[in-house]
């Protein structure tokens, strides 16, 4: 049955007596998200719940607000949430390529390392002043005096002995000798060449002699150097221990509440009095002199250690953190380890690792695009394994596909507590639950944004407030009332429903946009109706060629269409061609014919699989 409806009937209008305002200019702006219950019920699910697996998929076409509004949301949420750890990466003194990582609370990691920044200054000016000292220079002497006299007397006794015998003392670049001597003076070789044999021979037993002795002698004083060597490193640890002691114990004792903080302070004042010969000296590089500027570029890369690395600082972060990832690639989200190049060649420590969205999102939310993470090349397959394990790994990315790559770091893994919201259309959700098996396991929520919601007086008023709202972010001329009731229409238009409202809001921005442009060129204090349908106007203006042409052709008859009388097997119809930023009809005609079968008339469509399956067959 054809139905014929009125021009009332197929535009419904809006009144603009439903809004109690002259202008935009007068409401109140609304921010959040209106007219998506559904879609906000399953977020506030999805983002409270603290089980693994919950994170949520937005699903919704563009255009709908979803990644502003969604943020928004966000935001106010973490608001309320406690604010996380930061995260800082250390030394491993027992590892040195396997860093530590050491969670503190929140501001609490610029303190520590400007604390340990100052302690290592502290700690060197301690040592240089204690080791020039002229306490510490007695210490020393009166630990070897004795022996030195000791060592003295021997070798002045092994002198006499030599010289009663006939033999000098002599040092020579392979240790002390006993050489024949004359008159008290070394014998020369040709003096030495006239002796006879038998004087020869005498001289060699008296010199084996005097060797074994003197060898005797230099095992007992090695003997002994080695016990005051090992007493001056003793008594060098010692001063070493007292100069830096005090600095640490404070320290420790400001960090008490944190096990893993005092630990590593406890192994940095260990290696620095182990190792306490690298704050002695200070070379200076000079001019020409490369051996020198590699000693100073070695102290300093030996005091590095020293330092803490900042991964994540949450000091200016109220609540927990709401992090937008615009460019998802594989070290953007899980971090990377820089180098740079020292005398040729590429090295890297823990003071180079950098963390990544996951890591300043850790404790929070992360939001990304579907589309963007499945672009770049890695990130989805890592974002899939570190939900997983629940630990943020920080490697090379040639190490993760197993390329041979240079020696590197392994730093130690972070415990990740995070929401991740994909944002996407319908397609990628559908898409990944059907062909990728861990998504439906790791992302269980799923929060569908619709394109329309109904039109009722709440939601109009609603509406009206976001327009408000768009209009003073965007320094827009504000919407007099018949402007608004414009763009109720209009919006109902582009829903494809008069009891619907779009709510594709990037749309209807731009008419506002386009609208305050032309309101702007009238001199018009507010956006009126008019320059309402003049921006539309112009939008179809700019995009209807291609109509134009069709409507040509039709009229000067290059396609054919009959509007009057009747014809057997031919009806008029109607075909939609959407150019994506504009879409007309086009007049078709549709022909049917029937021919007669074996047996009786059969559905050609239906023969040809093309037509319903219940098709009866004459």
């Amino acid at each position: 049955m054809v139905k014929e409806l009125s021009a009332e009937q197929v535009r419904l209008q809006c009144p603009s007596t439903v809004f109690n305002c002259d202008s935009t200019e007068e409401l109140k702006p609304k921010d959040g998200i209106i007219g998506q219950a559904r879609a906000l019920s399953a977020l506030k699910f999805g983002l409270n719940i603290g089980k693994p697996g919950f994170n949520v998929y937005v699903s919704g076409l563009a255009g709908t607000g979803r990644t502003t509004a969604i943020k928004s949301f966000m935001e106010a949420l973490a608001a309320k949430k406690e604010t996380p750890s930061d995260w800082c990466y250390v030394h491993n003194f027992r590892d040195s390529y396997c860093p530590h990582a050491l969670g503190v609370p929140a501001g609490m990691g610029k303190t520590l390392r400007k604390d340990m920044e100052v302690a290592v200054d502290s700690a060197r000016r301690s040592l240089v002043q204690t080791f020039t000292s002229k306490e510490y220079s007695e210490r020393r002497e009166e630990i070897t005096e004795d022996f030195n006299k000791k060592r003295a007397a021997v070798f002045k006794m092994l002198e006499k002995k030599a010289r009663e015998k006939g033999f000098v003392l002599q040092a020579t670049p392979v240790g002390v000798v006993f050489v024949p001597a004359a008159n008290g003076e070394p014998m020369s070789e040709e003096a030495y060449n006239k002796l006879g044999d038998a004087e020869r021979e005498a001289l060699k037993k008296k010199q084996d002699e005097l060797t074994d002795e003197l060898k005797a002698h230099i095992a007992k004083l090695s003997t002994e150097q080695s016990a005051i060597d090992k007493q001056l490193e003793d008594t060098d640890r010692e001063v070493a221990g007292y100069s830096v002691k005090h600095l640490f114990d404070k320290l420790e004792e400001k960090y008490r509440q944190l096990p893993g903080v005092v630990a590593y302070l406890k192994d940095v004042e260990q290696d620095i009095i182990e190792h306490f010969e690298q704050f002695r000296a200070e070379p200076k590089a000079q001019d020409g002199d490369p051996l020198a500027a590699m000693r100073e570029m070695a102290q300093k890369q030996s005091l590095r250690k020293y330092e803490v690395n900042l991964l994540v600082d949450n000091s200016e972060v109220k609540g927990a953190p709401v992090i937008l990832e615009l460019n998802p690639t594989f070290n953007n989200l899980f971090g990377r380890m820089e180098k740079e190049a020292q005398f040729g060649a590429l090295s890297t420590d823990f003071t180079m690792i950098k963390g990544g969205s996951l890591h300043h999102a850790n404790g929070g939310y992360l939001v990304v695009r579907i589309e963007d993470i499945l672009t770049n090349f890695q990130s989805w397959e890592g974002l899939k394994r570190t939900l997983r394990d629940g630990k943020l790994v920080i490697e090379e990315l040639g190490e993760r596909l197993g390329f041979v790559v240079t020696k590197s770091l392994r730093p130690e893994p972070i415990p990740l507590e995070v929401k991740v919201v994909l944002i996407g259309e319908p397609m990628f959700y559908y898409m990944l639950l059907r062909l990728d098996t861990d998504f439906k396991e790791l992302f269980k929520v799923k929060a569908d944004f619709d394109s329309r919601m109904d039109r009722t007086n709440a939601n109009l008023k609603d509406y009206a407030a976001v327009i408000c709202r768009i209009c003073n972010s965007e320094n827009l001329k504000h919407l007099s009332r018949d402007a608004l009731a414009q763009i109720i229409e209009h919006s109902s238009r582009l829903a494809g429903d008069q009891k619907k409202l779009s709510a594709l809001f990037a749309d209807i921005a731009d008419i506002l946009r386009e609208a305050s442009f032309w309101a702007e060129e009238a001199k018009a204090k507010h956006i009126e109706g008019r320059h309402i349908e003049k921006a539309l106007e112009e939008k179809v203006y700019r995009s209807n060629l291609i109509q134009q042409r069709v409507n040509e052709m039709m009229a000067d008859g290059t396609i054919m269409i009959d509007a009057r009388g009747e014809e057997a097997g031919q009806v008029n119809g109607l075909s939609v061609i959407d150019l994506g930023d504009f879409a007309f009809g086009r007049p078709s005609r549709i022909t049917a014919s029937v021919g007669l079968g074996r047996e009786g008339l059969i559905d050609i469509e239906r023969e040809a699989k093309l037509g319903a399956a219940s098709t009866p067959r004459g």
